[in-house]
């Protein structure tokens, strides 16, 4: 079954295993329409851009997708083709094309108009599970039983097509250069940091090394180009020059446990923050590399960090223990009461556009959706999930292969909209999006991209 909320955050739409599609208000639950076209199980579903039409797929004709006319509750068009079950569908964000994926190891990219095929995508070794486009229509992330999770840019002109191990060992994170989208960087169990040219695909370093275990985290510097910070296993935080390709200071010690996770301050270019499976968080001096002090009150380690752009002093912290607390930041205090609701480590946060709005994903699979003003939770989903995103869109990525992709909501509603959602027996391991750019790594240990032109498919790994 699947969920799925319109672009607008005002209707949601619900599937059944009785067929049926219910579509509702977001905000008093009313119901707006039903649609009974399906006779079986309905497995996806997804709004169109403008809201007036939804895309489902059943499994009533697993190799069929079809679109309606929600408010009429009429087909519009019924999209035949695909060879095998569909398992996924999306659109673009001007609604012109709508893309599926199948079993059939094949992408249907269709004009939303009159049903004909634009393109057929090929490059998958097995079925198809998930699709999503990235904020501005221009990136298309697939996902495959196949254990690759691939990159489609839309682009006419170039063609590249390359292949490179990111790392010896499992991927923890990748990061985009906030300043310079086409730099990511990556960090490994191989105890090494490499940083990519994303356009290329090519490591612009022999890796970084000088942690002595697992390196868990990366952070680009939101000021500067060339500053990133890297943590690791081995309690220490390294500052980096990824031009020079080399440490800038000397490491930052002082937590007594593995450092999982970094943040830089939105607005001060000097202050970085440090969250450990000792228990605190620790602030530093990013020019000096002194310790300018050190937040405790965690009963557990912590997991995630996340800073308010709109409210750069309010700072809010994960706990292995499922418990949230938010503080303020350069003072160092408590900035309210803990939101409680995960029953696993809270591994991801991230703050919308609203200052007030907060989003939660813990180990066991919840998402929360709080207002941090008033210290409640306005929605939860049930998932299996771990995440990343952008300031308008996050990614879920679950370690037994479950993937849900949401748009984030730019109004007050407090909703938002899956856009994908499938199965696979594979893990993906990581993922990382910036603007128009996304980047995947799965338990190959490659990180994956793809380019789509007008006459086919054009595939990049990293």
């Amino acid at each position: 079954m699947a969920v799925a909320i319109s672009p607008s955050g005002k209707l949601l739409a619900s599937c059944s295993t009785d067929g049926t599609v219910v579509i509702c208000s977001s905000t008093t639950g009313d119901v707006r329409a039903v649609i009974r076209g399906h006779s079986a199980q309905v497995s996806s579903v997804s709004f169109s851009p403008n809201s007036d039409l939804l895309a489902s797929v059943g499994w009533d004709q697993r190799m069929v997708v079809r679109v309606w006319d929600f408010h009429s509750g009429e087909d519009r068009l019924v999209l035949r083709g695909h060879a095998r079950e569909v398992h996924a569908v999306a659109w673009t964000r001007c609604g012109g094309f709508l893309v599926s994926g199948s079993e059939d190891k094949s992408i249907r990219v269709w004009s939303s108009k009159g049903g004909e095929v634009h393109a057929i995508l090929r490059g998958h070794e097995k079925g198809i599970n998930s699709l999503c486009f990235n904020h501005n229509g221009k990136i298309l992330v697939s996902g495959s039983s196949d254990r690759a999770v691939k990159v489609w840019v839309v682009d006419k002109d170039r063609q590249v097509v390359e292949e490179e191990e990111a790392h010896a060992g499992r991927v923890y994170k990748i990061a985009f250069n906030p300043q310079d989208p086409t730099v990511v960087a990556s960090c490994s169990a191989d105890k090494t940091i490499q940083v990519w040219n994303f356009e290329t695909g090519a490591a612009t370093s022999a890796g970084l090394g000088g942690h002595t275990d697992y390196v868990l985290d990366v952070a680009f510097s939101p000021h500067d180009p060339n500053l990133l910070a890297s943590c690791s296993s081995d309690t220490t935080i390294r500052l980096w020059d990824v031009q020079k390709f080399r440490v800038i200071l000397p490491p930052l010690t002082g937590h007594s446990g593995a450092v999982c996770c970094l943040l830089f301050h939105p607005s001060d270019p000097a202050v970085l923050a440090s969250g450990s499976s000792d228990r605190t968080i620790r602030v530093w001096s990013v020019t000096g590399g002194h310790l300018r002090r050190t937040l405790r009150g965690h009963d557990s380690g912590v997991a995630s960090l996340a800073c308010s752009l709109s409210n750069p002093n309010l700072l809010a912290s994960g706990g292995q223990d499922g418990r949230i607390k938010l503080w303020h930041f350069l003072e160092g205090s408590p900035a309210g009461v803990d939101l409680v609701g995960h029953e696993g480590s809270v591994n991801h946060l991230r703050f919308t556009e609203a200052a007030s709005r907060l989003i939660s994903c813990c180990q066991g699979g919840r998402v929360s959706l709080w207002d941090v003003s008033s210290f409640s939770c306005l929605l939860r989903w049930d998932s299996k999930a771990q995440l990343t995103w952008t300031s308008e869109k996050f990614v879920l990525a679950c370690e037994q292969g479950n993937i849900m992709v949401y748009n984030l909501p730019s109004g007050p509603e407090a909703s938002w909209s899956p856009r994908a959602f499938f199965k696979s027996p594979n893990a993906i391991v990581a993922i990382a999006c910036s603007g128009d750019q996304v980047c995947v790594a799965d338990e190959s240990r490659k990180l994956l991209r793809m380019r789509l032109t007008r006459d086919g498919s054009r595939r990049r790994l990293l």
